[in-house]
């Protein structure tokens, strides 16, 4: 029976990447909408080019660093799934600023204006299915990350259901929905008037970037196991 290699114990970064940095998302959004006026906290914190959006960007390149540069380093089974996770990411970061357009300020053309509810140069705002239902299933898996320590019979399922602290990340990118959730079920209303689901956004970027890096040490672990034992 093989050996289920061992994560080395977790560093700063890893600390970072898991918890620290979903955290702090949390914490910069909720300080800046208690000391910024509504609109001043659209502008900044909301809006095109705003915190919410150019976090989640800078987020999701990272992860597709990570992503990459485990694609080198990991087994050939797992770099297929290194290649989808990496994918989703570049999608995610592309529709994140309408592909460049956010940045650059370029006329929508008319092909998409027709299609597009916004009329930005993306596709999740032509379809649902470009939309809502990958939304859907991020989230599933989302939860699943969450729910895996709780789940003994998953524990050596190291790739979809990774081991370690990441399941912190992916329980507070879930946890960070449920005020809007509950408003919705009991019409209860939040303390603070916040669009959760851009948030989520920026920490569903976090679990890409958790995700990726953790899979990214993985396979440098791996190999240095394979060279030390050669």
């Amino acid at each position: 029976m093989t050996a289920i290699l061992q994560s080395p114990p977790p560093g700063l970064i890893d600390r970072f990447v898991v918890w620290v940095g979903p955290m702090a998302t949390v914490l910069i959004v909720v300080l800046l909408r208690l000391i910024l006026s509504d609109d001043a906290f659209e502008a900044v914190a909301m809006g095109e080019q705003g915190v919410v959006e150019l976090g989640t960007f800078a987020v999701l390149l990272v992860a597709i660093g990570c992503g990459c540069a485990a694609m080198v380093h990991t087994t050939a089974l797992r770099r297929w799934g290194m290649v989808v996770m990496t994918l989703g990411a570049i999608y995610f970061a592309g529709e994140e600023i309408s592909w460049g357009q956010h940045l650059f300020g370029w006329e929508t053309p008319d092909s998409f204006v027709a299609i597009n509810d916004q009329q930005e140069t993306n596709l999740h705002n032509t379809s649902s299915w470009l939309d809502q239902k990958p939304r859907l299933l991020l989230e599933i898996w989302v939860l699943l990350l969450a729910i895996t320590p709780l789940v003994s019979t998953l524990r050596n399922h190291e790739f979809f259901f990774a081991r370690g602290q990441l399941w912190l990340c992916a329980a507070l990118t879930i946890a960070v929905k449920l005020p809007e959730r509950t408003e919705s079920l009991f019409g209860l209303h939040p303390l603070l008037a916040i669009r959760l689901s851009e948030i989520q956004e920026w920490m569903f970027a976090w679990v890409f970037l958790a995700f990726l890096y953790w899979n990214l040490q993985d396979a440098q672990c791996r190999r240095n196991e394979v060279t030390g034992s050669a």
